[in-house]
């Protein structure tokens, strides 16, 4: 999605804020009578001053419905399916506490489910330290 975002800008550069500033105004002269709202102060080396506004018209021309979170809680959990490192997943993260790692991690916790029922139909061999089972 922020890639089809970054693509309705001219030339965009790598220094670029992926939501620029921007100042609005009616078009033209009769642009009062129309409502024809235009972009004329685009500044892609200032960052905005409002997510919200920028999150709102994002989404409007990607055609999607979501938070800006569910992003960070996708991205998350498709490095946790892929097995990714715990700390590789709160280094990229970013401000990401253990805790907040294990919350998002689903797979993590689906693999955690598989491993507890590979258990069932174990035997315990006679030779084990927990015979008989405790």
């Amino acid at each position: 999605m922020l890639t089809e975002w970054r693509q309705c800008f001219d030339n965009p550069l790598p220094t670029h804020f992926v939501f620029p500033s921007e100042r609005y105004g009616l078009d033209g002269e009769d642009g009062y009578k129309r409502g024809a709202v235009v972009v004329w102060d685009r500044n892609p080396d200032r960052a905005i001053g409002s997510w919200k506004v920028a999150w709102a018209t994002c989404k409007k021309l990607a055609g999607v419905d979501c938070r800006l979170h569910d992003l960070r809680h996708t991205f998350v959990s498709r490095l946790a399916e892929a097995q990714t490192a715990d700390q590789t997943i709160m280094a990229l993260a970013g401000h990401m506490s253990r805790k907040m790692m294990e919350r998002y991690s689903h797979a993590r916790n689906e693999a955690k489910r598989k491993a507890v029922e590979g258990l069932f139909g174990v035997e315990i061999q006679r030779d084990s330290p927990q015979f008989p089972p405790q």
